[in-house]
């Protein structure tokens, strides 16, 4: 039996983005639409749809390594029983996601994209993305800021509070100056900024001194959250700073946070992948709709499109 392309994506379009499994999907067709086709079915319909997007996520792929701003993510899977990870490289326009059995350094060079990447790098303080030394990097204040309210509440630190005002003040003032046409602070501005990130940095070290190791104790001491959070204050200032010199950098990852929320939903509500190829072509078919959808896109056409053989034809109109 044939089957056209509107029966393929309104059974591919739920199993994807909808979080559906294939046999809910299959009762759908069976019990609601009187639609006769098995679950081998539609699992093969899916894997049609991953083969179809193939070059268009490569194509998005190469988008993906020439953005200015690239943020990076990534969030861990079961597969097969174990933990794999999806790693998450996007913008408000295109999204790049593929699994890896590992999380650091071996799978970003595995995946080949973030090593020679050379523009802005927006994350989390995981240590691994600095392993590209040729990139920029800007830190997500997001999770800085949540830092700090800890510091703020469970710790009694007043400098804490006084950070927390100081870059949500940046951002305000970027924003404000920003509708004016503006571009950038004038350097008076941002230079009093700086100084008054400095000092408060100063403040919170002078009250939070690091302990001081026993001569009889062996190996490191523990610093603590507040020291360590200090600690990266200070050594990464530019990188927690420059979406103030650089308006082109976000203040948040969110953008990538976003992007791969979806993971959890889907693994919350069909469970884990059974296999990894199966969950490749996931990500793979999750690549494309994710930027299709950022692209103003609709899932359903996006789904059909690709079905129909178009998926390359389609990114190639996206900007």
């Amino acid at each position: 039996m044939r089957y056209d392309s509107n029966l393929k994506g309104l059974a591919v379009a739920p199993s994807t983005v909808g979080m559906v499994s294939v046999d809910r999907i299959h009762k759908l067709l069976t019990s609601v639409f009187d639609i006769t086709v098995s679950t081998g079915t539609v699992q093969n319909w899916i894997g049609q749809m991953a083969d179809s997007v193939t070059d268009a996520v490569s194509y998005i792929r190469g988008k993906v390594f020439e953005l200015p701003v690239l943020n990076c993510d990534e969030t861990g899977l079961r597969v097969a029983g174990s933990l794999h990870w999806l790693h998450c490289m996007c913008n408000e326009k295109w999204s790049y996601m593929e699994l890896h059995k590992k999380r650091g350094k071996k799978a970003m060079e595995d995946i080949g994209l973030l090593p020679s990447f050379k523009n802005t790098m927006m994350h989390d303080f995981w240590k691994p993305y600095y392993s590209n030394e040729a990139a920029r990097h800007g830190l997500c204040n997001a999770h800085i800021l949540r830092e700090l309210v800890y510091a703020e509440e469970e710790k009694h630190q007043a400098w804490a509070k006084q950070m927390q005002e100081l870059l949500l003040e940046i951002l305000g003032s970027r924003e404000q100056y920003a509708t004016m046409g503006q571009t950038c602070f004038q350097e008076g501005v941002l230079e009093a900024y700086l100084l008054r990130y400095d000092r408060i940095v100063a403040d919170g070290l002078s009250q939070n001194p690091v302990p001081r190791k026993p001569s009889w104790k062996r190996g490191r001491i523990a610093k603590g959250k507040v020291v360590c959070l200090l600690e990266r204050l200070r050594d990464y200032k530019g990188d927690i700073l420059l979406f103030a010199r650089d308006w082109q950098v976000p203040f948040t990852n969110n953008e990538a946070e976003r992007t791969i929320r979806f993971s959890k939903v889907k693994q919350k509500v069909s469970g884990c992948f059974r296999m990894k190829e199966g969950a490749d072509d996931y990500m793979k078919i999750m690549s494309f709709l994710s930027t299709a959808r950022k692209q103003g896109v609709t899932w359903f056409h996006a789904v059909q499109e690709a079905m129909n053989g178009n998926a390359l034809t389609l990114a190639a109109q996206w900007t």
